[in-house]
């Protein structure tokens, strides 16, 4: 099976950088989406972080706060 890059571009990368703060495994995260026939480039990933990472951050731990209330 030929990897194709695809139209979920936006989503895609959103999982991967929610992965990354999570798991901290940057290059197995661009294995594991090759695996599924998705190229994600790992400085794709890093660089999303980097903008993202700290708000994303945020609402997951808004969101734990919530929960245990």
């Amino acid at each position: 099976m030929r990897a194709q890059p695809l139209g979920g571009y936006v989503e895609i990368v959103c999982c991967a950088v929610r992965w990354y703060c999570r798991f901290q495994f940057l290059l197995d995260i661009e294995e594991l989406l090759f695996e599924r026939a998705v190229i994600v480039r790992y400085e794709t990933i890093r660089r999303r972080c980097d903008m993202f990472g700290a708000g994303l951050a945020r609402r997951v731990n808004a969101a734990r706060r919530r929960a245990c209330s």
